[in-house]
């Protein structure tokens, strides 16, 4: 729920209302952003599709991991070598089977945090 806060309520009642011509091209001034906002989601789609298909056809292990270092994605080839399927190893802390040592563990995952493809 909003408020707002009237500086000059004279003015504010004294003001001109919009004609409806000038409401109808608010309207579809408001549609073409709606429309380009659709639009904007499908090519995001689109191009996340594109890259998961090439990730997922790749002939390298990857792992998807959110800033909290808990696991997202294993694509096909990680699953083919490992025998671990995504769903298997959602809740589990991958950092922590691949890195037994607590210290070993923590290095890793700062130096993953760290490390940044550059072209």
């Amino acid at each position: 729920m909003g408020f707002f806060i009237l500086r000059d309520l004279e003015d504010f009642l004294m003001a001109k209302k919009p004609t409806y011509e000038e409401l109808e091209q608010r309207v579809k001034e408001l549609e073409n952003v709606a429309f380009e906002r659709k639009k904007a989601e499908q090519d995001l789609l689109k191009e996340r599709t594109l890259l998961k298909t090439i990730i997922d056809k790749i002939p390298v292990m990857f792992t998807h991991y959110d800033p909290d270092a808990k696991m997202i994605y294993l694509n096909k080839e990680f699953e083919k070598i490992v025998g671990w399927k995504t769903e298997e190893v959602r809740d589990i802390d991958l950092m922590e089977k691949v890195y037994p040592d607590p210290d070993y563990r923590q290095q890793a995952s700062t130096e993953w945090r760290e490390f940044r493809v550059k072209s």
